[in-house]
């Protein structure tokens, strides 16, 4: 079977086709994405005329791909790029009366459950926390034995963060303090999540992966585990507008020039309140967790 998954995320929109069997083996053969920003397109908390008419032209073009190709199903859902906006609904209407595709909102509850699935599946992580950095929102699991045992949704992301602080690529001193406050006042909402001592985290999402591939660039290494000290050469790199580092990323990760910054902040905070330098990065997340649960193992 070949089925295609839709993630509407607040930074990107993405397609991908993955080919799967009843056993749950599968294996991503096209990957298309958009960078539409969507969480900068909010406005008196509506999504605006013009961010509806990015999303629109982002499933138009999904559209295109999946006609001409042999796919058997499309399944659509939108994340914190839909859910923090008042006219949702509206939104989800428009698009499925436009392009056919129905798009599920996922609850932040869910989109921390299918992020650890699609982590554990990646990494195997049976002890630690998940932590998913997105647009708008930023997902953390605790995980237990292999099981989620705590999980919470934060309303912070990468672009959220970056468009309320940051004028720019290079963050001031003020902002990176601003932006490290309003994580800290996060952070503490899940209290529970980090109430007992963490073995390991394992972060999801583009701006993790982003901040991997921006270190392996630096280092000239692959293969490499990340380390703490690699998440804050990226931050003083961008802090003192360093040339080896905004080149580094626009080498590794060009779409997330904007945005690094911010997510390596999160990234940071999140380390440094989980007390543990052992780190993983998945490169598995909510879209696998989406095709493992709501298509492989429903059966659909």
């Amino acid at each position: 079977m070949v089925t295609g998954v839709i993630d509407v995320g607040s930074n990107t929109v993405r397609l991908s086709l993955y080919r799967y069997d009843a056993d749950g083996n599968f294996k991503s053969l096209v990957s298309k994405k958009f960078v539409a920003g969507l969480a900068g397109y909010v406005v008196d908390g509506a999504l605006s005329s013009k961010g509806r008419n990015k999303l629109r032209h982002c499933l138009r073009e999904f559209n295109e791909i999946v006609t001409g190709l042999e796919v058997d199903a499309v399944r659509a859902f939108a994340t914190a790029s839909l859910r923090y906006v008042c006219n949702a609904a509206e939104v989800i209407a428009e698009n499925a009366a436009d392009t056919g595709f129905e798009l599920e909102l996922l609850s932040g509850e869910d989109e921390a459950h299918l992020s650890f699935l699609g982590a554990r599946c990646s990494t195997g992580i049976s002890e630690g926390l998940v932590v998913d950095i997105g647009g708008a929102s930023c997902e953390l699991v605790r995980v237990k034995a292999g099981v989620a045992t705590e999980l919470c949704s934060l309303p912070m992301g990468c672009l959220s963060l970056s468009v309320a602080n940051i004028t720019g690529i290079f963050p001031t001193q003020e902002a990176e303090a601003r932006i490290r406050d309003l994580i800290h006042g996060q952070l503490a909402r899940a209290k529970a999540v980090f109430a007992t001592p963490i073995e390991t985290i394992c972060f999801v999402g583009g701006s993790a992966r982003g901040v991997y591939r921006t270190t392996r660039e630096l280092q000239r290494a692959s293969g490499r585990a990340l380390q703490p000290d690699d998440i804050a050469r990226i931050i003083t790199g961008f802090r003192g507008a360093e040339l080896e580092v905004l080149t580094a990323v626009r080498s590794a990760a060009p779409e997330r020039v904007f945005t690094l910054a911010a997510g390596a902040m999160i990234m940071r905070e999140v380390v440094v309140a989980a007390q543990t330098e052992q780190l993983l990065v998945s490169k598995y997340g909510v879209r696998e967790g989406y095709l493992l649960d709501r298509i492989i193992n429903a059966g659909s």
